[in-house]
């Protein structure tokens, strides 16, 4: 039986997944075969859990140099985490509704409480040339700024009874981003021939925490952009 667990790692994949989501929509002609290239890869962005700028070197060497993964965005929080402003911690609900999705009155409940927290999120771009990484940056500051700035997700299990069916919760967590007042930071790394940009903004996160497994052994989490 799987135990399930929020963790930073959960958070990071929702966003990513619904930053390609957002990425896949574009369809604007470029005269940038760079960029076409990237507008028409599946997988336009990927996660690092423990690197931000101070050790991008590493994230770079961690890289393939060739042509097929670049450009590429990459996303990264902070190891600094602060729970000082988390008042959800101090709400006395502690359990959450999952709802059988054919059966409404068939409700499942998991025990555990609400956290909060924030941390330093930053979004990385490399790319081989200067026009990628300012179209690049363009996109995905507009992006951040009107369709991403909060994204909620939900949380979905199934009962090893009935493998078909599911229960779900639509407001397990959410995700705010705040990047109005930041710009955009360039540099070149001549050892890898690659051009990089990166954004530094704030994360604010919500979820709950979770305390039990129950006989719910499979989650899936999904998340939305508001």
């Amino acid at each position: 039986m799987l135990y399930l667990q929020h963790n930073r790692s959960t958070s990071l994949r929702v966003l990513a997944s619904v930053l390609n989501s957002k990425l896949n929509e574009l369809k604007t002609i470029y005269n940038n075969s760079e960029f076409t290239r990237f507008l028409n890869k599946e997988s336009k962005v990927a996660i690092v859990e423990n690197s931000l700028k101070d050790n991008l070197e590493a994230t770079l060497k961690s890289l393939s140099s060739g042509d097929d993964i670049l450009p590429k965005i990459i996303i990264a929080y902070s190891n600094d985490v602060d729970f000082s402003n988390s008042p959800l911690a101090n709400q006395n609900s502690n359990v959450i509704e999952l709802i059988n999705k054919d059966d409404p009155d068939d409700i499942e409940y998991l025990k555990g409480s609400w956290f909060e927290f924030e941390t330093e999120v930053q979004f990385i771009i490399i790319s081989r040339t200067d026009s990628t990484l300012v179209e690049l940056a363009l996109e995905l500051k507009r992006i951040l700024t009107t369709e991403l700035r909060r994204v909620k997700y939900s949380l979905r299990v199934l009962s090893d009874e009935a493998p078909d069916e599911f229960w779900e919760c639509e407001n397990f967590g959410s995700i705010d981003l705040k990047f109005e007042q930041t710009k955009f930071e360039s540099q070149n790394d001549d050892e890898h021939s690659v051009k990089v940009s990166y954004l530094t903004g704030i994360v604010n996160e919500e979820y709950f925490n979770l305390e039990t497994d129950g006989k719910l052994v499979k989650m899936d989490i999904d998340g939305v952009a508001e």
